[in-house]
């Protein structure tokens, strides 16, 4: 008899319900997003899950027993990890502002450059923080040394979940960069976690090992924003570096028109009105203030 498994959670369940679609042909797969502070999807959240067999989910331990003291029918979940790594992206930063709110309206949304966020309230030029994008900020600002730090965070996270760290990092880790952004994974990554949930679920093996990547379409890449790893990123992690951003509307930017639309962007902002500590770090402010403009002699 086919089941009703409901796939709860982020941005992040398109690609996992999809692919767990594939894995299971006999059960219905239903993907139920989850947004937080939301009435109607809280309720669309409980409604679903009630009327599940199997409940997969992302959402934290504390959303699980608000839907299940909500809805004591539903079944147990199968907690996957929410995927939040900065290791690829450590210049990514999310800004809200004092009166609530969150700062999306830069050349990539909600997703900001520290250095040129930093560096336009420090009042630097474009042509200054054009030249902040070298491999010798970049290291002052620890980019090539934070990647074990961002890993230690990414396995508290998976120790949260229902599977091992072991599996979850080990196929992961292949040389190639498994993130899109800080908290969108690329579509192997997704279908990665999908395998897992599906052995879970008494999936047929060849179905589980069938090479989804080639069919499952990355919703995430045809519709939101692609954040570049910087070559002061790459180089320690044997990847090719560059500085190319994909805007959510599908447009390429390179490095000078990165900055000249975010840049552009900020103008209409009250810096004063910025919640954003981040920026604050002396670390970062004195990395700024002490480089060259461009086109200055080394």
């Amino acid at each position: 008899m086919a089941r009703r498994i409901i796939v709860s959670g982020n941005c992040q369940i398109g690609g996992i319900s999809a692919a767990l679609a594939g894995m299971l042909p006999d059960d219905e797969v239903e993907p139920v997003p989850h947004i937080p502070g939301d009435p109607g999807s809280e309720a669309r959240h409980r409604d679903a899950v009630a009327g599940a067999d199997v409940w997969v989910t992302n959402v934290s331990p504390t959303v699980q027993r608000t839907v299940g003291d909500a809805a004591p029918s539903a079944p147990s979940p199968l907690y996957l990890p929410d995927v939040r790594f900065f290791g690829f992206h450590p210049d990514i930063v999310h800004v809200q502002f004092r009166d609530g709110g969150i700062l999306q309206t830069g050349a990539a949304g909600p997703y900001n450059s520290t250095i040129v966020l930093a560096g336009w309230r420090l009042g630097l030029s474009e042509d200054e923080i054009l030249a902040r994008f070298d491999d010798a900020t970049g290291r002052a600002l620890g980019h090539d040394r934070s990647w074990t730090t961002h890993l230690v965070e990414l396995k508290r996270r998976v120790d949260l979940s229902d599977l091992d760290w072991a599996e979850v990092y080990l196929p992961l880790a292949r040389g190639t960069a498994f993130m899109l952004t800080d908290n969108h994974p690329r579509v192997d990554a997704l279908i990665h976690l999908a395998r897992l949930a599906a052995e879970r679920l008494g999936a047929d093996p060849e179905r589980v090992a069938f090479p989804w990547e080639q069919v499952v379409p990355d919703g995430l890449l045809a519709t939101s924003e692609v954040w570049p790893v910087y070559p002061v990123v790459a180089a320690p992690l044997g990847l090719d570096g560059g500085f190319v951003w994909r805007t959510g509307s599908g447009q390429l930017l390179g490095l000078e028109e990165f900055v000249r639309r975010s840049l552009e962007t900020y103008r209409i902002v009250d810096p004063d009105s910025l919640d954003a500590p981040e920026l604050d770090d002396p670390r970062l402010v004195a990395a700024l203030r002490g480089r060259r403009p461009a086109g200055a002699s080394a």
